[in-house]
């Protein structure tokens, strides 16, 4: 039997079946948002003049722990 995965974009909560998870860090914490393509390219677009000039850090990420969705408290 098959499994089928939809994504809902996190920011606006719309079903976003052509969406990616998009994964960034920030204070050495990671973060994973599922985005939809037109909220990546405003994320991608907001963050744009911070990498412009930014230099890349190169480390590997042996020893990152495990990213895990914040669920919300009921």
């Amino acid at each position: 039997m098959a499994t089928k995965v939809t994504l809902v974009d996190d920011l606006d909560g719309l079903l976003a079946p052509d969406g990616s998870t998009v994964r960034f860090s920030i204070d050495d914490d990671v973060y994973e948002i599922d985005l939809s393509p037109k909220n990546r390219q405003k994320l991608r677009a907001a963050l744009r003049p911070y990498v412009d000039a930014s230099r890349r850090a190169r480390y590997t990420t042996i020893g990152l722990p495990r990213v895990e969705r914040k669920r919300p408290r009921v």
